[in-house]
Formats: C-alpha cells, structure tokens, sequence
C-alpha cells in the first residue's frame, strides 16, 4: 500500500508541477528590490506559499494582475508577476493631495470587476485598499496582493490590514463567518483613503483602531465638494450589516460607477504622476549635491566621492515625501515576502569618507553588485525611477540614482580650487588621460543597467522605497507584535475547530453506538419473533396432528362400540327368535295343528324373523354410518373451534410480544436522546468555557499590547522632552547670541548716532565748549549704553524664563493631553472588551436556548414518532385480529355450509359442540354420561385428551350467536344422538321402525316409550 504524502510536498506532482526548477537568474537581470511591505521580506511558511500559487495560477482576468510562473532554487522561491507602473498610494503619496472624484470612480469601476470576478468563483480578496490597487502604463486597474485572500466562502480567519478591515472580519471569531461584502468595506474605506488621502482612525493605533471599527458607528466621507453621488456609494459599501451592504454587482449599477467620464482619465494621471516623479528625483538629487559640496567646502578635502544613504536623504527633504497611508499600512498577512530580506548596498557617509583618499571616483553600483530575490508582492508595488538624463557639468562623473544608493562624484579640479586652481586642472586632465582605461568599461556597463531600468520606470520616488526600509527596521516593534496578536488569534480559532472536530468525532462515535445498539436491539427481537414464530407453528402443526390422532380414536372407539351393539342387537335377536319360536311351537302345540302346518308357520316365523334381523342390522347399520359421521362431523367443529381459539391465543402472544419490544425500543429511544441530550450540553458547556478562555487570552494580550503602546509612546514622549530639554540650552545660547548680536547691532547704530550728532553739535562750538559737549554726550552714551545693555539683558533673561516656563508648560500640556488621549483609548478598549464579554455572555445564552429547544424539538418529534408507532401498531393489531376472526368465520361457514350439504343438522352440531364444551367444564357431569350404557360419549374422549376450556371472548360470541340461532329453530338445548340398548323388545321395534332421516319422530317416538316404560 503507497504511504501518503505530506501536504505540500514536492514529490506529489500536482505540487511539483507549480513551481519551475530552472536558474532564474539566467532569466531575469537587474534584480532589485522595488517595494518594501509593512513587514518586509519574511518568509512564509510553504504551505502558505503553495496556498498563494495555486490561487493566483487559476487567476485570468483583465483587472487581476497576472501570474507569470513560479521559480524554486535552493530554498528560494521566486514569484514572477505581471510588471506595472505603481500603485494608487503612490499616486497619492506623489501628488500630495487627494484624487479627482472622476478619477476614484474609474479606478473603483474596474476594481469592482475584479471583485466580482473573484466573487464568482467563491473567493475573497480580504486586503483591498489603494496600497494593493496597481495600475500599468495604458491606466489599467489591477488587483494584487493575493496573500490574505481565502479560498472559500464564507471565511472566518483573522486577516486583512486593521484600518481597512470590516466589522464582520474583527468580530469573525465571535460572531461566526463572514462572506465577500467584506471587500466591499474595505473599497469604500479605499474610496475614503483615495479622497482623504488616509483611512479614517489612521491617527490612531492600529489596535484601537480595530476596537473603533467594531464598536463605532461606521465612517462616512467628510462633507467637502464631494457629489452626493459619491457620498452615497460610500454610505452603502461602509453599511455595518453585512446583509444590508451593497454587493459588487449593485456597485457597479450605482450612478457613482456607472456615469460617464472621459476613457482616458487614469492614463492622463499615470503620465502626470510620471512627469513629477521625475521633477522630484532631479530636485533631490540637485540638493544633495549641493549639501555634498558645501560639506566639502567646509572639510577642506580634495578629490573626495561621498554617498549618502536613505537616512542621510530623508533628513536632508523630510517636506518632499510625506508619508502616505497604504505605504505605512501595518498589513499583518498580505505584504509578506517569500524571499529573505534584501541586503542592503547603501555605504553611510562615515564609512565613505575613510575611503575619499582614492584618486579615481568610483560609482558604487547597488545593481550589479547586489543581487537580491524577487520580492513576493508585484513588482508594481514600487520601482525606482532611473532616469538618466540629469544636468551633470564636466568633468564630473555622472550621478546614477537607485533604490538603494545616491552617489556622488567630484572632480579633482573643484577639491583644490582655491590655491593651485590652474596645476590642479593640469593634474586632473592627465589623471583623464589614465582614466579611461580603468573607468570606461564601468562606465558602459552603468549606462546598459541605466538603459535596462529606464524600461521599468515606475511612479515612486526614489526616497519613498528608501524610507519605507527604515520605517520597517523603527516600527517592527509594532509588527511584531500585530502579528503576534494575530497569531494568537489563529490559535484560538484553530483550537476551536480542532475542539469542534473532536465534538463531531465524539457524537458521531456516540450516534454509531446507539444506532447499532437499537440495530442490535432490533436483530434480538427479528430472532425473537422469528424464535416465536416457530413455537406458534410448531404449535398449530402439533394440534392439527392432535385433532387428527382424535378424530382417529373416536373413529375406532365408535367403531368399536358399534361393532358390540350389532353383536349385542343379533344375540338379542337371536334370543328373541328362540322365545318367539318356542312361544310359536306351544301356541301350535296348543292349538294342535298339523306338523306341516306348525314346520310351515315356523319356517314362515324364521323367514319373517330373518328379514326383521336383517331390516334390523341394515337400519342399524345406517344409523351407526349416521352416528359415527355426525360425531366425527361435531369433533372437526369442535377441534376447528378449539384451532381457532389457540389461533387467537397465539396471534395475541404475538402480538403482546411485540407491544413489550415496541415499549422496549420506546425505552431505549429516550434513553439515547437523553445521552445525546447530556453529550450536546458537555459539548456546549465546553466549548463556551473554551472561547471564555480564549477571550480572556485576548482580553489579557490586547491590554499588554495597548499598556505597551502607552508605555512606548510615553517613553518616547519623555525622551523627545528630555531631548527638548538637552537642546533648550543651545537654543536658548542660540537666541540669546541672536539678542547680543541685535545689541551690537544697536550699540554700534547708537553709537554712529552719537557720533553723528556729536559731529553736529560741535561744528560750530569753540573747541573748549567741544570738549564739555563730547564729555557731556559720552556721558549720555554711556548712560544710554547701560540702559540698553540692561534691558538687553532682561529681555535675554526674560526670553530664557518665557522659553523655560514656555517648554516645561508645553511639555506638560502635551504629557497632559497624551496621557488623556491614552486613557481614553485604555477606556474604549476596557468598553469594547466588556461590550464582547456581554455579547459573548448573550451569544452563549442563545446558544443554549437554541439547544434546549432543538432538543425539545427533537424530544416532541420523538415522542409524536413513538405515539405514531403505538398508534399504528394498535391499528396493525386490530386488523390482523379482525383478519383473523373474519378467516376463522368464512372457515366456520364453510364448514358448516358443508355439514348441512351432507344432511347434519347445524343446531345439533352447535347444541352438541356447546353442550359439550360445556359439559368438559364439569368433570363428574361427563363422568355421569360416560358411565351410561350403550352411549358413546365422544365428548368425555375429547376432553380426556385435550382440556384446553375456551377463554376468548370473541369466539365465545361467534359461539354464542350460532348457539342462539340453533335455539330459536329447537326447543330442546341439546341433542344426543345415542343407541339404546334393552332388553324389551319394544325399544328394539321402535329403533327399528326409525328412518334415517326422521330425526324428530324419533325424538317423539323416544319420549312416548320412555313414559310409558316409566
């Protein structure tokens, strides 16, 4: 048997057929890093990674961007995406002011064809905002970013990027699932991003954003010269509801989407983001040229090359690149990379000035230096714009800015230029001469990476991808532990559904336990009615061999009797003939006939006596053919009344068997409900205290995280105070130099003044009033001086206690004001989390309210089953017992339809059956008649070997009714059928003088001898 593989290992050929095993890098050249995520370049783990490649390999549409192949080297895999220019943050963050409504709606139009093409499929893409919006040259809008997309819907994962997440997202671990209107949340928090320039709660903590998003109402677009058309799509995607919210069909239909706008407009804005990045890459690059010059001015060193990193860049135009809101979007799963973090090429400024002393300027390539992988998120999520035509004066080297690098080349002419300008100039045209050979291979090599690039120019500033490395190196505290809050989400929800799983597994084991306990139960009362079921026939086989061996033996005692009366009836006939012949001889004696006379009479009284004999046996003879068919005739009744009524007994056992199985399987029934009904509650009671676990965990990590959010930002509050505070004095020195030099500058004015006025006043005075005139304006001046000196010095007195009383009460302010804004945020957060301990609280209640009463549901539907299974087996019971009381009645008259068509009279039968089957109740009755002579007793026969007394009513009915039938027709209540045997020959006469079939002048005939005998 084949052992199964792991999921996702590379020898199961559907997971190797996507990946290529060739060099990529013998595909693509001037690999680089274009775009920096939130979390920079991780690794995923490679289930994620064959998750993401499989959803985008099955990705086809015009606004999806497009999966090129899939590379694997080493333990590198490389993610070839379709190149566009940029994405509507960089827009934004190029622009520095927000989109035109125009330009929104088309950008929306065709996101919402990409939703929807997703939708269709059942996917979500969980992650929209501008940051994940691209655009290529031609102004065509493509979705990217498939990180945080899931492949089933409705989700209930944690994941997204906390300002553009929907409600339904946060609270998916509480509220259960959520469905794809989440994109469209997260497109009208774009539309507000695209308009505002930033989502709403951007200002805030990413964390207390989440807890605002769920807790507040839902944010509208600010009232401005926005349409109302454009207020109202807003409006309906940001609806908390999710039911309520618009579709991506109903948004396409929305007059915001579907009006009229030139088809060019996206294009137009690409070219125009296109030409300032440009403007803004040249302008930088000019004044960082000129701070390197001025740097070296100022050093006084020659023919040295300085470089300045990313930091050294920002610092220097922190005003260029403002920050932009997807570029700083703290996305928790989609901006993920597959590959390592890129090695950075950037040479500080400290590290290039010990290596100025070279005297050939080398331009430090990043490009063909460094080689680092692919990033996972689309190339158009950032690129450098590598325009080389720059105003670069001779003979400078030309300046290549990169991702990574700004370089800068200075001439060995300008290092030297102001003592031997004109032998430097000689040096610098022969080290020219020499350069050639060293630089010139370089140089070409430079210009076909510059020319490579210049195909690949995108709309984000060369800063931009720069910074947003250093901001992932400061803020990774922040990712850190976003990411671990995350993670414990995921934990949680994967302990409920492996919980959830193991509850599924316990109620299925317990479902399949008691469903082959009731199947068992069921096998053990098939066996048992089928065990049943052959006593009853065993039983009815052996009383049908019973009534057979009856009917035998009273065939031969019948028989038997009959063949003694005829011996007893020809001996009484031959006595008879003795006596009537000797009486006949002493009559003829008597009367002294003639021999011949008295042989004649006597042969004639022997022939007369033969023929009476024979009359005799042949009568007789019918009579005990009569006798014996009608008491073989009423056993059969008989027998066939007792058959029935073991019928009746048997089907009622049967039946009583089966009510005590139904009542048993009644009793097992409640039973399982009742331990389905304690495993549901223990399952609940579980899984409820699971998730109150879980949300104390949460409750627990979300105040650690915000009391380290307050503790950071009021550490960083009291080192930017205490930085103030350390800088105070040089400022203070600053502005107090700035005070003395304005005093100086008043000293010397005032003093131009007195001397102006003393040239003035002493032109036309003696010399002796001069002197008394200059002594007295030097004395006014130096009153004056001292004066202005003294309120020099209490205003640099007061601006220092103004600046200090200034800073200390600002600081305060801002510790104030900070420490408010903290609390009032811990308080949100203590809210929100008391607001889900309730909807936690109540959401358990509704949970076992909904339990109680899918179990009392299901209680009632048992309970309604099992009343209908009694109901129908009362109905099955009375059918089959009227079944058989109708056979046995059609069996009844066929019998006795039967009887009377061999000329037996029913009211005998019945009377005999009757009487006798009353009599066998009695004993010493049917002793009595047994002990009659010459009677034949069939019934004592019958009840000797079978006493089994009739108990059933209905047969006692069917009984009673032919009975009284029979009793209507009769006047005598039973009938005996009987040869009575005497002596006197009267009896015999008139037992010989009876037909066959005259059965009631042979009662009549019986009763007149037996008074008269009396």
């Amino acid at each position: 048997m084949p052992i199964a593989l792991k999921p996702g290992s590379l020898k199961d050929p559907e997971i190797a057929a996507l990946f290529r095993t060739e060099d990529p890098e013998s595909y693509f050249a001037d690999l680089r890093e274009i775009g920096h995520g939130s979390f920079g370049a991780v690794y995923f783990k490679w289930n994620d990674i064959v998750k993401e490649v499989k959803f985008l390999k099955n990705l086809r549409h015009e606004n999806i961007v497009e999966f090129k192949a899939c590379f694997l080297k080493d333990h590198t895999c490389w993610l070839v995406m379709e190149y566009c220019v940029g994405s509507a943050s960089d827009i934004l963050e190029v622009h520095k002011k927000p989109l035109r409504e125009q330009e929104i709606s088309a950008i929306c139009q065709q996101v919402l064809h990409g939703l929807r093409y997703l939708h269709s499929l059942g996917r979500i893409h969980r992650d929209v905002k501008a940051g994940n919006i691209l655009l290529t040259d031609s102004g065509v809008v493509k979705l990217a970013d498939f990180g945080s997309a899931s492949l089933v819907c409705p989700a209930q994962s944690f994941v997204g990027t906390p300002y553009w997440m929907a409600p339904e997202v946060i609270l998916a671990m509480d509220e259960g699932r959520y469905n794809d209107r989440a994109d469209v949340w997260s497109l009208g928090i774009t539309c507000i991003e695209l308009a505002e320039k930033k989502p709403p709660f951007f200002n805030m903590n990413a964390m207390s954003a989440l807890y605002h998003i769920a807790q507040n109402d839902s944010p509208s677009l600010p009232v401005g010269s926005w349409s109302s058309d454009f207020h109202d799509f807003v409006d309906q995607c940001l609806i908390k509801d999710p039911a309520l919210r618009f579709s991506t069909e109903t948004c396409l239909l929305h007059p915001f989407i579907s009006s009229a706008r030139p088809t060019s407009i996206l294009f137009d804005l690409i070219q125009r983001t296109k030409l300032l990045v440009r403007d803004l890459d040249h302008f930088q690059y000019r004044k960082l040229r000129k701070l390197m010059y001025l740097d070296e001015q100022q050093s006084g060193s020659s023919a040295e090359v300085s470089s300045l990193d990313s930091e050294d860049i920002d610092s220097v135009d922190d005003d260029l690149c403002a920050e932009s809101a997807s570029s700083r979007s703290d996305s928790y799963t989609s901006t993920q990379s597959l590959c390592g973090a890129m090695r950075s090429s950037i040479t500080s400024v400290s590290s290039l000035k010990k290596a100025q002393r070279s005297l050939v300027p080398i331009v430090p390539l990043a490009d063909d230096s460094t080689t680092s992988p692919l990033s996972r998120t689309p190339p158009p999520s950032g690129s450098v714009d590598t325009d080389t035509d720059t105003d670069v004066t001779p003979p400078r080297p030309s300046l290549t800015p990169t991702a990574k690098t700004a370089s800068m080349e200075m001439n060995h002419e300008q290092q030297q230029q102001q003592q031997q300008q004109q032998q430097q100039q000689q040096q610098q045209q022969q080290q020219e001469q020499q350069q050639p050979s060293i630089v010139g291979p370089r140089r070409r090599k430079e210009e076909i990476l510059a020319w490579r690039r210049s195909r690949f120019a995108t709309i984000r500033p060369t800063v931009t991808i720069a910074r947003e490395q250093t901001e992932y190196a400061a803020e990774n505290n922040m990712h850190e532990q976003m990411s671990g809050y995350k993670r414990m989400r995921r934990e949680h929800q994967k302990e409920l559904k492996q919980l959830e799983e193991k509850f599924n597994s316990e109620m299925d084991n317990l479902k399949m336990k008691l469903d082959r306990e009731y199947e068992n139960l069921l096998l053990q009362f098939h066996k048992e009615m089928d065990k049943l079921h052959v006593t009853h026939r065993q039983e009815l086989d052996k009383r049908l061999k019973t009534n057979e061996e009856l009917e035998r033996k009273l065939r031969k005692a019948i028989v038997q009797q009959q063949e003694v009366e005829m011996k007893a009836l020809q001996m009484q006939l031959k006595k008879e003939y003795k006596v009537n012949k000797e009486r006949l001889k002493q009559e003829l004696k008597m009367e002294n006939s003639s021999k011949s006379f008295v042989e004649g009479n006597l042969k004639t009284s022997k022939q007369n006596h033969l023929h009476v004999q024979a009359e005799a046996e042949n009568r007789l003879i019918a009579d005990h053919k009569f006798y014996l068919d009608f008491e073989i005739r009423k056993l059969k009744r008989r027998r066939l009344l007792h058959y029935h009524q073991l019928e009746q007994d048997l089907i009622r056992e049967e039946l009583g068997v089966r009510g005590r199985q139904l009542q048993s399987a009644h009793t097992l029934l409640r039973r399982h409900h009742e331990l389905t009904r304690d495993l549901e509650m223990r399952q609940l009671n579980s899984l409820q205290n699971l998730r109150c676990q879980h949300l104390q965990k949460q409750h627990a990590s979300e105040l650690q995280n915000q009391q380290a959010y307050m503790k950071r930002v009021q550490d960083e509050l009291r080192k930017k105070h205490a930085m103030q505070v350390k800088q105070q004095p040089k400022e203070l020195k600053q502005k107090e130099l700035q005070i003395r030099r304005q005093f100086r500058q008043a000293v010397k004015t005032q003093t131009r003044q007195y001397k102006l006025l003393q040239l003035q006043l002493t032109q036309d005075l003696p010399k002796d009033e001069q002197r008394e005139v200059v002594a007295r304006l030097k004395d006014e001046q130096k009153r004056k001086l001292a004066l202005l000196a003294e309120q020099y010095e209490g205003s640099i007195g007061e601006m220092m206690e103004k600046q200090t009383v200034q800073l200390e009460t600002w600081q305060e302010e801002e510790a104030r004001q900070t420490k408010d804004k903290l609390n009032e945020e811990l308080e949100l957060l203590m809210a929100f989390q008391s607001k889900q301990r309730m909807q936690m609280d109540q959401h358990h209640e509704r949970e076992k309210g909904r339990l109680n009463e899918k179990v009392s549901l299901r209680l009632a539907v048992l309970e309604n089953k099992m009343d209908d299974e009694v109901t129908q087996f009362e109905r099955e019971r009375q059918d089959r017992l009227n079944q058989l009381q109708t056979r046995q009645n059609q069996e009844l008259d066929v019998f006795d339809q039967a009887s009377i068509h061999l000329g037996f009279s029913l009211i005998a039968l019945s009377a005999s059956s009757s009487s006798t089957s009353t009599a066998s109740g009695s004993s010493s009755s049917a002793t009595a008649v047994a002990n009659k002579p010459g009677v034949i007793n069939s019934a004592s026969i019958q009840d000797a070997i079978h006493q089994q007394p009739t108990t059933d009513n209905s047969f006692q009915a069917v009984t009673a009714h032919h009975h009284h039938q029979h009793l209507s027709s009769s006047s005598s209540s039973s009938m005996h059928i009987s040869v009575i045997t005497s002596k006197r020959i009267e009896w015999q006469l008139i037992f010989l003088n009876l037909k066959n079939n005259d059965m009631n002048n042979w009662k009549k005939i019986i009763e007149k001898k037996s008074i008269r005998y009396k």
